[in-house]
């Protein structure tokens, strides 16, 4: 109860990326977000990308999730194809350079099989937009992959 009335008091609206807890009714079945509660929106989200990441599954790929979803390797026991779980968005940080991922997969000779680009997530507030720089080195990349899966929310590629 004091939690609650901190909540009121203080007016916070949002769990981390979620939003008012009170619109927070949807449980999680499965996967790595099993037992959160969410909305109904990133409930369905979060299913459809789990079944989409199980048909894409190869024992032996490398998977690369962009924009801004480090969350987004837990959900396949593919090995992640990254420097970092956090890859610099041009959207929030439209200085940042990326090229150090590709330089990455040439010095360590490995490259992803799949990858799975970010374009929206849903949201009860207006949803986000991840419009690429056709320039930014990890969108070029894209051009040697097949597209496979393309939803409102993301696309997966493979090579």
């Amino acid at each position: 109860m004091i939690i609650i009335a901190e909540l009121q008091y203080f007016n916070i609206r949002y769990v981390y990326g979620e939003d008012s807890p009170v619109q927070l009714k949807s449980k999680i079945n499965s996967g790595p977000f099993k037992g959160i509660f969410t909305t109904k929106a990133r409930k369905d989200y979060y299913a459809q990308l789990e079944d989409d990441i199980k048909t894409v599954y190869k024992p032996n790929y490398r998977v690369l999730f962009f924009n801004v979803f480090p969350a987004g390797y837990l959900f396949s026991s593919m090995r992640p194809a990254t420097n970092s779980t956090w890859l610099v968005s041009p959207i929030f940080f439209p200085r940042g350079d990326r090229s150090a991922t590709i330089v990455y997969y040439y010095r360590q000779r490995i490259f992803p099989n799949i990858i799975v680009r970010i374009k929206n997530f849903p949201s009860s507030s207006p949803s986000i937009f991840y419009n690429d720089n056709v320039e930014d080195p990890i969108y070029k990349m894209l051009r040697k992959y097949k597209l496979l899966i393309n939803r409102q929310e993301y696309e997966i590629y493979e090579k």
